[in-house]
């Protein structure tokens, strides 16, 4: 809603290369990874497709320690422990 009144007020202008851009983003991206997470659930359940997503806490810890140069606390390896624990543990085949 902000850029709409941008837009009208003389202060923000519109650009087709900034829009083509986030449009690639938006399918490229977003829509891929949807399609896949779909098929994924589809094929081993909800549950453990669900899983994965904790795996995003822990590849984010290890790219802001590697690439951002952030300082690792123990808590923070401590809650990465936890999740993939809890990741295997929703992930096991049912007996």
């Amino acid at each position: 809603p902000f850029g709409l009144y941008g837009l009208t007020g003389g202060r923000s202008s519109f650009a087709v290369r900034p829009a083509v851009a986030l449009l690639a983003l938006g399918v490229l991206g977003t829509g891929v990874a949807f399609v896949m997470m779909t098929k994924l659930g589809a094929r081993v359940g909800s549950t453990r497709s669900a899983s994965l997503t904790y795996f995003e806490a822990v590849f984010a810890l290890i790219v802001g320690a590697i690439v951002l140069k952030e300082k690792l606390v123990p808590v923070e390896v401590v809650g990465c422990a936890v999740l993939l624990v809890g990741a295997w543990l929703s992930s096991r085949a049912e007996s």
